[in-house]
């Protein structure tokens, strides 16, 4: 079977799907588009000047527990680097667990509850179900992306 076979009917069920899970992948947009303004603000207020961030860059960039979870940290000393370093490891992370999750949910959600059956006795090719759950993912979080940016 030739792999446009397996994905016939992707094109016209991925709009479907992006409409149902839209109040679904919504808040976890909103909410790594929060993590990030909130760590800019905060470090803002908590840190107004280069004399008050000298410390933390000291502490934050010698400690190897936290470079091992966070990652290297390379500019602690703007607003910037320091949105960088923490918001680009919890970001990451909570996008990739929204990817997970909506593929996991959309693709296997229409077989609890007899959808897949009813989807299958129509054109639709045997993959373009999941084809359309990681296409969805991969949209979702290139719009989580593009708003934390």
């Amino acid at each position: 079977m030739s792999p446009a076979v397996a994905i016939t009917g992707a094109r016209v069920l991925l709009p479907v799907t992006a409409k149902i899970n839209a109040r679904s992948i919504g808040p976890w947009i909103v909410g790594v588009s929060a993590l990030s303004a909130s760590s800019i603000l905060a470090y803002r207020l908590i840190f107004p000047d280069v004399a008050d961030r000298m410390p933390l860059a000291a502490a934050l960039g010698g400690n190897p527990a936290l470079s091992l979870i966070f990652g290297p940290a390379h500019d602690l000393l703007t607003n910037d680097g320091f949105n960088a370093w923490r918001s680009g490891a919890l970001g990451t992370f909570f996008a990739a667990l929204m990817a997970i999750l909506t593929v996991v949910s959309t693709s296997r959600a229409d077989e609890d509850s007899g959808q897949a059956e009813l989807l299958a006795s129509g054109v639709l090719g045997r993959q373009a179900r999941l084809a359309v759950a990681v296409a969805l993912a991969a949209i979702a979080s290139l719009v989580s992306g593009v708003c934390v940016s």
